[in-house]
């Protein structure tokens, strides 16, 4: 057990101040996972930037955004200037091995639950030894980095169903009517501040995607954004955009207190549609703001707004893959809470680090109850689909490929592995954009990044 939580606890609760500081921690580490709040902060640094505004101004606009996660400006400032945050974003870049330990660990059932165990036990120089044991030249905060990455590459980590979402008209028709908003009927437009029951439901199912009734065709994931192209000259009928973004701590003024997957994006309708989305309703051509979370249709109990082709079996395995890779999200939360117990800030009290440890003692838990979710019989399964989808690819991949092309007499085999050639360069692409979107966030959360300088500009100026 860690020696800072043998210190004898004061007699006083936490302070204000250290809650603040506390969730300055969480707060930070939540920009890396979630790309809805990173895209809302910047936005807000970015007004703050305004020359024209005083510097309390500035100062106010950016605490009133901070607020619903119990902090402030000067408490995240200070913690981008700590040396153990410094050293902790700089121990947080994933290698190669830690790549391909969780490469391992999400199709190895025996593996995760050892993990997963470990993590239980609250051991983190353990589980350091505990990898580099099994051959993974890593640490424990590059496996969580790894995870997070590999998030950005493979939709197959998006996978559930999105059964709670909001589609609101953003934009008037070409010809400068305003439109219905969304839908015509008995069925009302979505609030942007609320989530409606009458928004189609997404579905990831592994590697296909669905708006209400319509499977969507030739589908581009990379850097955690899906997008599609639809209308004239297309196999869709409409085009969109969407970005996962994953929510682990809820915000503060929240109705409830959810946590798990989201999206935000957006959905262009070229013309009037009828059926192809939810049945029954008219969605009138525009662009519309598209969000969502996770959960059952509330008003589709029985899925009759999902495509027909959507068997019951199906929904069990996405049900099934989502309580696995759910399994792993908590894990990576939790660890990230004992990195802060094992490592966090010098003079920080038996309070603040017991805040922290029990924080990380609920994720584990909840991760350990969310993959008992799965039935046992159902378990190989659920393992086995995830199987291709989580390989990465480099160049050795195209060497061999390269190598099987030149030695094989078969034409119509030599097509085959040269198409194998053509979308393992693809996958390669997607990982690269992957990869830098994800250096992106941390080099701004690091030392001398862009919330730091932003910050010191705003704070000191």
């Amino acid at each position: 057990m860690n020696e800072r939580l043998s210190q004898p606890a004061s007699d006083d609760d936490i302070t204000p101040e250290e809650l603040h500081a506390a969730n300055a921690v969480i707060f930070l580490n939540g920009l890396k996972t979630n790309k809805d709040l990173k895209g809302k902060w910047e936005a807000k640094l970015a007004k703050a930037r305004d020359p024209k505004i005083n510097k309390d101004d500035k100062i106010a606009l950016l605490d009133n955004f901070l607020a619903k996660y119990n902090t402030t400006a000067e408490d995240v400032l200070r913690l981008l200037k700590e040396q153990w945050w410094i050293d902790y974003v700089n121990a947080s870049k994933p290698n190669l091995q830690s790549d391909r330990f969780v490469q391992d660990v999400i199709q190895d059932t025996a593996l995760y639950k050892k993990y997963q165990a470990l993590a239980t036990a609250g051991d983190m120089p353990a589980m350091d030894q505990w990898l580099q044991g099994k051959g993974y030249d890593c640490t424990t905060e590059q496996v969580v980095a790894s995870f997070q990455k590999m998030r950005n590459q493979k939709l197959v980590f998006w996978t559930g169903l999105y059964g709670q979402t909001a589609l609101t008209l953003q934009k008037t028709n070409g010809d400068g009517s305003k439109g219905a908003s969304p839908a015509e009927g008995e069925k009302s437009a979505a609030t942007s501040s609320a989530l409606p029951k009458f928004g189609p439901p997404l579905l990831v199912n592994l590697k296909k995607v669905s708006i209400g009734l319509t499977e969507l065709i030739d589908i581009d994931y990379s850097a955690g954004t899906l997008k599609w192209e639809g209308g004239a000259g297309s196999l869709n009928d409409f085009s969109g955009n969407i970005v996962f973004s994953q929510v682990n701590q809820p915000e503060g003024s929240s109705a409830d207190d959810y946590s798990g997957p989201i999206f935000s994006g957006t959905i262009t309708l070229p013309d009037d549609i009828t059926d192809d989305i939810t049945s029954g309703v008219t969605y009138k051509k525009g662009t519309y703001s598209y969000i969502g979370r996770v959960g059952e249709m509330p008003d589709d109990p029985d899925g009759h707004s999902l495509p027909p082709s959507v068997t019951p079996q199906q929904k069990d395995t996405v049900q099934q893959v989502f309580f696995w890779v759910g399994g792993l999200v908590g894990l990576g939360f939790g660890i990230q809470m004992l990195i802060t117990v094992f490592k966090g800030g010098v003079g920080w009290t038996r309070e603040m680090l017991d805040r922290f440890k029990k924080r990380a003692d609920k994720e584990l838990k909840n991760s350990d109850e969310t993959t008992k979710k799965i039935p046992e019989d159902k378990i190989q399964e659920t393992v086995d689909s995830l199987k291709d989808p989580a390989k990465v690819k480099d160049e050795g991949t195209i060497r061999e490929l390269e190598r099987q092309i030149s030695e094989a007499g078969d034409p119509e085999e030599q097509a085959r592995l040269q198409k194998q050639v053509t979308e393992t360069r693809r996958e390669m692409e997607t990982q690269k954009e992957a990869e830098d979107d994800w250096k992106e966030t941390e080099e701004d959360i690091g030392p001398g990044g862009e919330y730091e300088n932003d910050l010191t500009d705003i704070m000191e100026w």
